[in-house]
């Protein structure tokens, strides 16, 4: 008797996995391919319908601006501003949020049609592959990754401008050639594609005493690619002009930049010393204009080991831990080592502990020590990536939170703004922090 009447849901359901298999819309289709639809949480939605009333509602708010005596130009139009920024360009998303290691592993799709338009066009070129991965040594803490293509920058400010009757105003100070660059706006935009590169390394097996206990001795480095024509351009006379205390080289086509003696000797005195102490400084600056790259570091050996190419993040066992489930290409890209996540957790407590941070953030510790529990628990470290493809844009990470959790929370953000803007515990929490 009783499977008698697990019959209808079966059939229910059967009939509407089959509906829906024949009916979604391609845009959702190509979205729900790109997340984890086996995942705890799921979330796919059509974004034309919404789209057209977003511009309506943005239409009115302009038209009521404008009634209350804002100076909005009379031929401004939402749908213009929606084309421009090419976010009309959005036809579907995707997001799935799938429990993995006491972690979360979100992926984030946006359908746009593979468009290049508009704020799509600053995330870089489709198809990219991770580049700070393969600069950081084994063993670095932090890296980061983040591009930005201006190239097209020119194009969406004059369509703005003519939306608002100033065309021929923006067009007029594209051209006009910038003061010792010998280029123009409009020419300095079409060459600005720019990854920056940041690393950082707390060498736990080079550590150094504090108030709240042995830290890895830090070192810092950076790449920046597609900047470094500027040497030529003006960063040559500018530094002979302003008698920086700096020793400039050529080396295999390369452009060294270290301090000279006198800085070296500055150094070494007061509080400059213990910090040269600390990070082992030994600071310089490589620009290389055949690859377009600069190359800055804290500590020379340090960038030595970040330009050799050899032992780095993208092969070691923690990194590919920690990117397991997220995608190898990425325009833009965030790694923060299980290593580093546990130096801070520890070094708070201890700070805590001592009574450090005052009676005032007593208030507000159960929540900041919820917050590290969450962020330390998984084994592996947190991972985010950033990249296009040929139908759009694909975010994911590996973090302490689910995607659907910032979706509950969304909801009470307004609320806890106003119970929270004056309590006791905000307070408390701006004072530590100030």
């Amino acid at each position: 008797m009783k499977k008698k009447y697990l019959l209808l849901p079966a059939l229910i359901a059967t009939t509407l996995s089959s509906a829906w298999a024949q009916d979604r819309h391609p845009a959702l289709e190509t979205a729900a391919s790109k997340i984890d639809t086996k995942a705890e949480f799921v979330l796919l939605n059509k974004l034309s319908g919404d789209l057209s009333a977003i511009t309506q509602y943005l239409e009115l708010i302009l038209d009521a601006a404008r009634n209350s005596g804002e100076k909005i130009p009379p031929n401004l139009k939402a749908k213009d501003l929606m084309e421009i920024l090419g976010v009309n360009t959005l036809q579907a998303t995707g997001n799935s949020s799938t429990k993995q290691d006491n972690a979360w592993v979100n992926r984030s799709y946006l359908d746009n049609g593979g468009s290049d338009k508009g704020i799509f066009s600053l995330f870089g070129e489709k198809g990219q592959a991770q580049v700070a991965s393969t600069i950081c040594p084994a063993g670095t803490d932090l890296a980061l990754q983040l591009q930005l293509d201006l190239r097209q920058v020119e194009s969406i400010v004059t369509a703005i401008a003519k939306a608002v009757g100033e065309g021929d105003k923006i067009n007029e100070n594209m051209k006009k050639p910038i003061p010792n660059l010998g280029m123009t706006s409009s020419e300095v935009l079409a060459k600005l594609n720019v990854r920056a590169n940041l690393m950082l390394d707390l060498d736990s097996a080079d550590t150094i005493p504090t108030p709240f206990g042995e830290v890895g001795r830090p070192f810092v480095a950076a790449r920046i690619d597609g900047i470094a024509w500027l040497w030529e351009k003006i960063g040559k006379k500018a530094l002979t002009e302003s008698d920086a205390p700096i020793d400039v080289t050529e080396k295999e086509g390369m452009i060294i930049l270290k301090p000279n003696a006198e800085a070296l000797a500055e150094m070494d005195k007061g509080e400059a010393a213990a910090v040269k102490a600390i990070m082992k400084l030994s600071p310089i600056a490589i620009i290389d204009i055949a690859k377009n790259q600069i190359w800055l570091g804290t500590n020379e050996d340090y960038l030595s080991k970040c330009m050799s190419g050899q032992n780095t993040l993208a092969d070691s066992p923690e990194f590919k831990a920690a990117m397991e489930g997220l995608p190898e290409k990425a325009n833009s890209m965030a790694y923060v080592s299980k290593h580093l996540l546990s130096q801070i957790a520890e070094k708070y407590t201890k700070l805590g502990d001592s009574g450090m941070l005052g009676k005032d953030f007593e208030k507000a510790k159960p929540l900041v020590d919820h917050l590290l529990e969450d962020i330390t628990e998984s084994d592996k470290g947190w991972a985010m990536t950033m990249g296009k493809d040929d139908n759009g844009v694909l975010f994911t990470n590996r973090g302490p939170f689910a995607s659907k959790h910032m979706q509950y929370l969304s909801g009470l953000v307004p609320y806890m703004m106003m119970q929270g803007k004056n309590s006791q515990g905000m307070k408390a929490i701006k004072r530590s922090i100030r």
